[in-house]
């Protein structure tokens, strides 16, 4: 029972780095589209039609970026459940623990407003 016990343990072990992994990928190819479309931004022809086409494609990818963070973010920091801020993951600074019950209702809030965001620039360049 004890190698049963340490063989799911290690298995447990290699499923959330296997996870961290994914949602750090997800975050690096975010991270590059959006570096991309801001250079097609600068580089295109700017209408509006094209301006908000571009915009609302940004905070698609911010969004996704948003949500890939929080679950790296809670993951790394599952047992802190009580602090509102936790350090950054990369580089210096702090970021909001989704953990703790008011990290979760500003991650939501954050994504819900570029949901709202991508929503009306989506609107505004089909109209």
């Amino acid at each position: 029972t004890t190698y049963i016990k340490s063989y799911l343990n290690s298995w447990e072990i290699k499923m959330k780095q296997t996870k961290t992994k994914i949602y750090d990928i997800i975050s690096w190819i975010s991270l590059v589209a959006i570096l991309v479309i801001v250079i097609l931004m600068a580089l295109l022809d700017k209408t509006e039609r094209t301006e908000d086409f571009m915009g609302a494609i940004l905070i698609l990818f911010s969004i996704i970026l948003s949500i890939s963070s929080y679950f790296v973010y809670k993951e790394m920091y599952k047992d802190d459940k009580e602090s509102l801020f936790i350090p950054r993951r990369y580089g210096i600074g702090w970021s909001i623990n989704p953990n703790s019950p008011k990290g979760k209702a500003s991650w939501f809030i954050v994504v819900a407003l570029l949901g709202a965001l991508f929503i009306w620039l989506l609107v505004s360049s089909l109209l």
